[in-house]
């Protein structure tokens, strides 16, 4: 169950996620306070259906999330580029805001080179 309580951090990191949240994506299938306790280690086993719940509420493939549960390395990092519901809300915010529209559709329309040179002023900016 470690491997498990580490990839559920994991990406309950990376996605900026709390169990309430993890609760409601889930469609209530999985409480916070379970998640609480499989985090605390007071869980010793559980049920398929909690997994894909928590699967679904992670918003993970559930095959990774088995892997964890068995005690398998995994990265989720590296299942999904763009899972569909981190795409959903990306098109979404685009689709509300003008100057994102604007920013999108200039980078379609340019060419690898002004690609880059966008990426690395991007990537300046992070540090």
């Amino acid at each position: 169950m470690e491997k498990l309580r580490t990839y559920i951090r994991a990406v309950m990191k990376e996605k900026n996620l709390k169990g309430i949240h993890i609760q409601a994506r889930s469609g209530n299938k999985i409480k916070d306070s379970t998640i609480s306790d499989i985090l605390s280690g007071k869980v010793k086993s559980i049920s398929v259906d909690k997994l894909n719940a928590l699967a679904k509420g992670l918003g993970v493939d559930g095959v990774e999330l088995y892997k964890a549960a068995s005690g398998e390395e995994t990265d989720f990092r590296n299942t999904e580029p763009w899972p569909a519901r981190v795409l959903v809300e990306a098109v979404d915010k685009i689709v509300s805001s003008p100057d994102l529209t604007e920013i999108v559709q200039a980078l379609l329309k340019a060419k690898p080179a002004k690609i880059k040179a966008v990426k690395k002023v991007l990537q300046a900016g992070k540090e």
